[in-house]
């Protein structure tokens, strides 16, 4: 399967699968974070790939009405160029993404963040979703997902991440809209931050994430490392560090979330 495939994607329009949705019939963050990287990477310019971008999350992508997605370049470069892209149904903007590419330079050596020590995939075995976390069926479906990491006292979690109906060879580059799939995965540190400070599980309401890319994954999995850095009057800070398999530091991700009780 194609990322268009993948994200329902004809052009500049969108048709969000229900099978991506919740219980509210909406899209989760991960899918919107994907439509809007992919739109970005096809309206570069020739030899550019993408550095940062930073999205804003207006208000739910619904499954039951298909989208669309304008593409404003701001400026072309030689080296940088910057291009912001939004996506919108009947009832208005759902989210808007500013993004950053630049030249890509051949260069003989590169200081990564130091690699962690763990195994390949398959060493570990599936996750099962927490049995206190309500769990998309999207989840089981798209994601492969092996946890290396996962202490108990901690909101700290490490996993490796693979895309089930993505067809990617051991070489093979991830497409844009695949990385923001999962780096909408950081939520997992705020998930168990709010665990443990308050006691239960909470609705995590994303207004933002922003991904800033060094490198371009290659091969099937990722590894992400995800934590929290606050959590105080109701918002909490995630962040986040991708790998891929070779242990070269791809993206660095933050996000900020309102925590609410379930209701």
């Amino acid at each position: 399967m194609t990322i268009d495939e993948l994200l329902g994607v004809d052009g500049d329009v969108v048709r969000p699968a229900a099978g991506w949705g919740n219980q509210w019939g909406s899209t989760f963050g991960g899918y919107v974070a994907g439509v809007l990287l992919h739109a970005l990477e096809r309206a570069l310019p020739d030899g550019q790939s993408l550095t940062t971008v930073h999205i804003n999350f207006v208000q739910p992508l619904r499954t039951d009405v298909e989208g669309r997605m304008p593409v404003d370049v701001h400026r072309i470069g030689r080296t940088a160029s910057s291009l912001g892209v939004r996506v919108e149904q009947d009832t208005g903007i759902a989210a808007i993404a500013l993004g950053w590419s630049s030249v890509e330079i051949d260069q003989p050596s590169r200081i990564d963040a130091s690699q962690h020590d763990v195994r390949p995939p398959d060493a570990y075995e599936p996750s099962r979703p927490a049995g206190d976390s309500p769990s998309p069926s999207f989840v089981e479906r798209e994601f492969d997902m092996r946890t290396v990491t996962r202490a108990e006292d901690s909101p700290l979690t490490l996993q490796w991440m693979r895309l089930k109906r993505l067809e990617l060879s051991e070489d093979d580059p991830w497409p844009a809209g695949a990385i923001g799939l999962v780096a909408d995965m950081v939520g997992a540190g705020q998930h168990y931050a709010a665990v443990l400070a308050l006691g239960s599980v909470h609705a995590l309401l994303s207004l933002d994430l922003t991904i800033r890319l060094t490198s371009v994954p290659r091969g099937p999995w990722v590894l992400g490392v995800f934590d929290n850095v606050a959590l105080a009057r109701g918002r909490a800070i995630g962040r986040g560090e991708l790998y891929d398999e070779r242990g070269t530091f791809v993206a660095g991700i933050t996000q900020l979330s309102l925590i609410r009780p379930f209701t």
